[in-house]
């Protein structure tokens, strides 16, 4: 039998100096500040992808020379409209986190002090008060989204036309 592992002292905040705390922040505004760009890329890539296997599909539809059976165009508008929702409840979530992950980047600048008048320019804020609302801009970005659904309905008027 093993014995146990005399418990642990832990660590706490109190504990650290200044620059020692500072440098957690810094560690952690870093970490936040990849993880947005990489939750922008994503949503970025997978808007472009369905545009693009859409944009794709309805081109080769309309290019057929013969119609194509009732049944197939039923499955090709499940396999839509499915990509389409699929992809509207992945841009859901990812603007959740992306809205989550602004709002850990304004804790960590004023946790460094960037909206302190005077921390780093003398009578001024680094960052304005207009940045604190940062973690609700952006919202555009879902919007982009929109483009999905539109080249959806796109192709399926392509596909129930021919």
């Amino acid at each position: 039998m093993s014995q146990p592992s005399p418990p642990q002292k832990k660590i706490g905040v109190t504990n650290l100096t200044d620059a020692e705390r500072a440098e957690i922040v810094q560690e952690a505004y870093r970490k936040h500040a990849t993880e947005l760009l990489a939750i922008e890329d994503a949503q970025q890539k997978l808007t472009m992808l369905l545009l693009a296997i859409l944009g794709a599909g309805g081109s080769f539809i309309a290019g057929m020379n013969q119609p194509l059976s009732i049944g197939a165009k039923i499955g090709l508008t499940i396999l839509v409209v499915a990509t389409v929702v699929i992809g509207l409840i992945y841009t859901l979530f990812r603007n959740r986190a992306r809205r989550s992950t602004r709002a850990l980047l304004v804790r960590c600048e004023k946790a460094l002090g960037f909206q302190e008048t005077g921390a780093y320019i003398p009578g001024e804020t680094l960052y304005g008060n207009e940045l604190t609302k940062f973690p609700v801009k952006g919202w555009w970005l879902g919007l982009i989204y929109a483009l999905v659904p539109t080249a959806g309905i796109g192709f399926l008027i392509v596909l129930w036309m021919i």
